[in-house]
């Protein structure tokens, strides 16, 4: 019965692991958010300005130039942020990697 924690301070190093483990949710997933609500803004933003051009146009040739550079402009800007989020990741992944290694 060595092993098992006494039951007072069992419910308190309960709390204690559950409380750091969302504190470091938290912090994690709002790197993510972070970075998620930036590249939607700027998405938005390139997306408006590809509405307003459009309007613009006179003849089909013309807007289909406008599509054709808003499509191109997304697929670049939506590959260089699946880096970014993987390049989040991988750092996170050591992060808890180097945080497992001090602790044994």
């Amino acid at each position: 019965m060595k092993n098992q924690p006494s039951s007072q301070s069992w419910p308190m190093n309960e709390a204690a692991w559950a409380t750091s483990a969302t504190a470091a949710w938290w912090a994690k997933g709002s790197e993510h958010q972070s970075e998620m609500l930036d590249f939607m803004s700027h998405r938005l933003s390139k997306s408006s300005d590809a509405v307003r051009e459009l309007g613009q146009c006179r003849s089909w040739e013309d807007a289909s130039g406008v599509h054709s550079k808003w499509i191109q402009d997304a697929l670049t800007d939506y590959s260089a942020q699946s880096t970014k989020v993987a390049a989040i990741n991988v750092k996170q992944g050591a992060d808890a990697a180097q945080g497992r290694r001090r602790r044994h």
